[in-house]
C-alpha cells in the first residue's frame, strides 16, 4: 500500500476577512478532506474571502474540485457574500475546473494581487462547445 500523496498549505492573513491560502502537492480523494477542512477552519475563524494559489498543485481530481465546492459553501455561510479566488492554475487543473464547469463560482486570475484587487479574471480563451465562445466575464467584488 503507498502513502496518500503529500499535500500542504501555508496561510497568509491580508485582512480581518480575507487570507491567501498556498496549496503545494496532490490533491485527490486519499488527501481532500484536508483542503475540505482547511478551508472550513478559516470560514470558522471569521474569513470571508479566500485567494487559493494553486500554483503548487501538481494533480487535483474531482473529489478536489467538490473539496473547493464545500469551502466555498462555508466562506458564504454567514451573510452569502464570501467568495474563494483561484491563481496559479497549472494547465491540468485549469482544465479540470473547466471541465467540471466550476469556474463560474471560482474566478481564475494570473496574480494573487490580480485576485486580491477583484478586477476582470482569466478567461479560457477556448470555447465550451465548438463555434461558440465563452461567456462574457463579469469580475466579483474587490477586496473589503
Amino acid at each position: 500500500m503507498t502513502a496518500p500523496p503529500h499535500l500542504a498549505t501555508t496561510l497568509t492573513r491580508l485582512t480581518d476577512k480575507t487570507a491567501t491560502l498556498a496549496v503545494t502537492g496532490e490533491i485527490d480523494l486519499s488527501n481532500s478532506d484536508v483542503l475540505a477542512r482547511r478551508l472550513h477552519h478559516l470560514a470558522a475563524e471569521g474569513y470571508q474571502y479566500v485567494i487559493l494559489d494553486l500554483s503548487g498543485v501538481t494533480f487535483c481530481d474531482c473529489s478536489g474540485v467538490r473539496a473547493l465546492m464545500s469551502g466555498l459553501d462555508r466562506l458564504r455561510a454567514n451573510d452569502g457574500e464570501g467568495w474563494l479566488r483561484l491563481v496559479g492554475l497549472q494547465p491540468m487543473v485549469r482544465k479540470l475546473v473547466r471541465i467540471a464547469g466550476v469556474d463560474q463560482h471560482f474566478p481564475v486570475y494570473a496574480t494573487e494581487a490580480e485576485a486580491a484587487a477583484g478586477g476582470r479574471h482569466t478567461a479560457d480563451p477556448r470555447p465550451r462547445t465548438p463555434g461558440r465562445a465563452p461567456e462574457s466575464v463579469t469580475a466579483p467584488p474587490a477586496l473589503t
